[in-house]
């Protein structure tokens, strides 16, 4: 299976064409589900309720036993735990394959879903409180559940950020909310965590687009203003240390200068010099914004775009949750997986434009 966020494959999704794969990966197995219902008031079971069978997975068959570490998916901004045949609403279901023939069972994936689900309302979606907790809730969950010691965690895009506050934990804000507190650090919970597209500097797309939610100075994804010149143009071709000084979002700086360096024992960013939202090579304002502070690696792709990067980055990932470390063939350079990891081909990201 190969994931293919071509034009032409989104005309096939709106003209009616069958998403393959949710029936039997979502949503919750019923022994978790029950499980989360006897929790009470609970975030996951919620998401289970509200989004269907594409809005959540993972769970055990009766008496089934946990081999691997749990792992837990945490989706982006206006995505889905699974894919809704939707625009840009694939979730996790292309990647899922490569997890199932690496002899990983739904007893140990779990992924739900957060947020509208609708690609128009990305841009006006801002952070919540909510969210954070619910995640952190739902990593708790699974590791009570399945009785694993430690989870791994892979997060794309927002996601990524959600799965590194929720680590973290402390006090946050966010725009008119009370203030946010996340309690104790949990990442002695967490045995690897991975970043894929992340923007944890913010991006440049923000900076024509102020007023919008997601990219609130206080609690969105915005980069920090001018650096002597024109906003956009210099956003992104700035060059490498000319503007370490911006004040980029003020959650994310509580996130990157957190007392708590490291989100998991073992930390790693994935990402795209093609990416098509983050913009070429992720640069804002001078440095890679998809690169986490006190990493232990990153892996570096290139002709993929922020949504592919979901299903290129999965056997990457599996690698690193198993070793903890990346994989020994990669290049140290720049690696199209869309040719080691895929039959297909895959052209050069184009400009992403918010859908109106």
């Amino acid at each position: 299976m190969r994931l293919v966020l071509l034009a032409e494959s989104y005309l096939a999704v709106v003209l009616g064409k069958d998403v393959k794969g949710n029936v039997e990966y979502g949503p919750f197995k019923t022994d978790f589900s029950n499980w989360l219902k006897g929790k009470g008031n609970n975030f996951a079971f919620k998401s289970f309720e509200t989004y269907g069978a594409t809005g959540s997975f993972g769970g055990k068959d009766p008496n089934q036993k946990v081999v691997k570490t749990p792992v837990i998916f945490i989706h982006g901004n206006a995505d889905s735990a699974l894919d809704t045949g939707a625009l840009m609403s694939q979730g996790w279901t292309a990647a899922i394959p490569h997890f199932l023939e690496a002899g990983y069972t739904f007893a140990e994936l779990y992924g739900l879903t957060y947020g509208a689900r609708n690609i128009s309302l990305a841009a006006d979606t801002k952070m919540s409180c909510e969210w954070i907790k619910g995640h952190r809730e739902f990593v708790l969950n699974v590791l009570d559940y399945t009785a694993a010691p430690k989870v791994n965690i892979i997060g794309h895009s927002m996601g990524a950020t959600i799965a590194r506050s929720l680590a973290k934990g402390g006090l946050v804000e966010f725009p008119g909310e009370d203030h946010c507190d996340l309690g104790s650090p949990i990442n002695d919970k967490i045995d690897v965590f991975i970043g894929v597209a992340g923007a944890h500097f913010g991006m440049c797309m923000c900076v024509t687009m102020p007023g919008k939610g997601s990219c609130d100075p206080t609690g969105g994804f915005w980069p920090g203003g001018t650096c002597g010149g024109e906003l956009h143009r210099q956003c992104a071709q700035a060059a490498e240390g000319e503007c370490r000084d911006m004040q980029y979002g003020d959650f994310l700086r509580s996130i990157n200068n957190s007392p708590v360096q490291k989100e998991a024992g073992y930390v790693f960013s994935f990402f795209s010099h093609d990416d098509n939202v983050l913009g070429p090579h992720t640069m804002t304002w001078g440095r890679m914004t998809s690169i986490i502070p006190h990493e232990d690696d990153h892996m570096e792709y290139t002709k993929l775009d922020h949504f592919q990067m979901k299903e290129a980055s999965a056997k990457a990932a599996i690698f690193a949750f198993e070793n903890h470390k990346l994989p020994p063939k990669r290049q140290r350079g720049l690696q199209n997986t869309g040719l080691d990891l895929m039959d297909g081909h895959y052209e050069a990201a184009k400009p992403f434009v918010w859908p109106h």
